[in-house]
């Protein structure tokens, strides 16, 4: 009896943290879908400003440094945007891992010389005993966060 407490206790954990490393990874695509059309739009923004700057400096109204700092935004902005693309994949691939479709998806098959190597009896296992739930997504106050940030943001008023 205690043996079958224990794996039963043992089979909840399990079910408890898979479902929460779903939610993580759901909400990482969500949060890293929102950032990066953010970031693909600045990036946009920042090589719009640096070729202001170009054609200013070819006039003599911009400084090399100008231009330099201006290219050096936008090579920062450009990497950013790749590194939360990089994270965007990583955070489907173990959404894929935790919903068990991660090889399906890479088209990759199980090679084995017996079949019978492969199969694993389930006819005693309740399909119940961690019924399958879709995460709960993350919504942000994003109203809290921008009165947040406009208080970081303000500047100390002098003495």
């Amino acid at each position: 009896q205690e043996l079958l407490e224990v794996a039963n206790n043992r089979r909840d954990k399990t079910c408890k943290d898979m479902r929460l490393e779903l939610q993580v990874a759901f909400n990482d695509i969500k949060k890293l879908t929102d950032q990066a059309q953010f970031l693909d739009a600045r990036q946009i923004s920042i090589e719009k400003a640096r070729d202001a700057y170009r054609k200013q400096f070819e006039i003599g109204q911009r400084t090399l440094v100008d231009l330099l700092n201006a290219e050096n935004e936008v090579f920062e902005a450009k990497r950013l945007y790749v590194n939360t693309i990089n994270d965007l994949s990583i955070a489907y691939a173990k959404t894929k891992y935790q919903t068990g479709t991660l090889l399906t998806s890479l088209g990759v098959t199980r090679y084995a010389n017996d079949e019978a190597s492969l199969s694993i009896d389930t006819s005693g296992y309740e399909s119940a005993a961690c019924p399958a739930e879709a995460p709960e997504e993350y919504k942000p106050n994003h109203d809290k966060l921008d009165a947040l940030a406009s208080e970081l943001l303000a500047v100390p008023k002098k003495r």
